[in-house]
């Protein structure tokens, strides 16, 4: 990690499942989103198929926005980029990555926390 000016340590990579991603601003709050929907659905367990498919739609989102934005050059107009370089597809195909890895480890968490009816209808 590297120190911010205000003295706090910001990381560059995250570790999950034994496989290291870097860290882009979107993943990084794509996983608190995430890890903030999960409390959620621990704290009110009665809403769990509720967060569950917020949950979802959270991660729909950043798959579309990330494709959007990179391979569909999207950032060219809105952050104001000359060019999509293979740095860009490289953060992004980590962030993507990252997602899947994470959706697996949600899916396991959510699943045990469903009710029996629920959990027959939304597992595959």
């Amino acid at each position: 990690g590297r120190r911010n000016s205000d003295g706090t340590e910001t990381l560059d990579f995250v570790t999950v499942s034994g496989k290291r991603y870097y860290l882009v601003p979107s993943a990084v709050v794509f996983l608190q989103v995430v890890a903030d929907m999960l409390s959620f659905a621990s704290e009110c367990p009665h809403l769990t198929t509720e967060a569950s498919h917020r949950i979802i739609d959270i991660f729909k989102s950043f798959n579309h926005l990330t494709c959007k934005l990179i391979l569909g050059a999207e950032a060219m107009k809105t952050a104001g980029l000359k060019s999509i370089s293979a740095k860009h597809l490289g953060a992004a195909m980590q962030a993507i990555s990252l997602e899947g890895e994470v959706l697996r480890i949600v899916e396991t968490r959510l699943l045990f926390s469903l009710l029996p009816l629920h959990r027959e209808i939304l597992a595959p």
